[in-house]
């Protein structure tokens, strides 16, 4: 059974989460709701969650500063942003920061709960076989992926960095 969180400053969205998504269809339970960022990491101090469903915007503690403290006290609690934001930079920080997914709210109010958990249900159960897997590392004729990121750098530092254009012919289209 995964435990489920649920953080925003607003009661009604709260108990509208809580009642209305099919939780136990998916292998889930609401287990605590929290009006605000304190209040959640009260509760996570004193209860096991597997999953957090957060607001971004709210009163005392934002949802993106939640997020930072519960990243570093409990790395393997899955994180699911709500948001009225469609701003590109909310959900990409909130991604920065280790949501797995993120639910606008007008996707509750049109009754897509069996869509939306079925969605974060499948992510869950990808986010632990990627785990299994680093786990139990490399097996001998199993070959290992290398994720690429991106860094701006300075002229002088990309000079030092020629060796990595050796290493990774792919990114010698980028200006080394």
């Amino acid at each position: 059974m995964i435990r489920i969180l649920v953080v925003d400053d607003e009661k009604l969205v709260r108990q509208g989460i809580i009642t209305s998504l099919p939780w136990a269809e998916f292998g889930m339970q609401v287990v605590g709701e929290a009006k605000n960022g304190e209040k959640a990491i009260e509760f996570l101090e004193q209860n096991e969650v597997d999953l957090m469903l957060t607001d971004l915007a709210m009163p005392v503690m934002s949802g993106i500063e939640l997020m930072r403290i519960v990243r570093k006290r409990y790395p393997n609690l899955y994180i699911i942003v709500l948001t009225l934001h469609q701003d590109f930079e909310y959900i990409q920080e909130a991604l920065r920061l280790g949501a797995i997914d993120y639910i606008a709210k007008v996707e509750l109010a049109q009754d897509r709960f069996s869509e939306i958990l079925a969605r974060i249900h499948a992510r869950i159960k990808e986010e632990q076989q990627k785990g299994k897997q680093s786990a139990a590392g490399p097996a001998s004729d199993e070959t290992i992926g290398v994720d690429l990121g991106y860094a701006l750098l300075s002229p002088e530092a990309q000079a030092d960095l020629a060796w990595i254009h050796s290493l990774y012919p792919e990114l010698s289209g980028s200006s080394p």
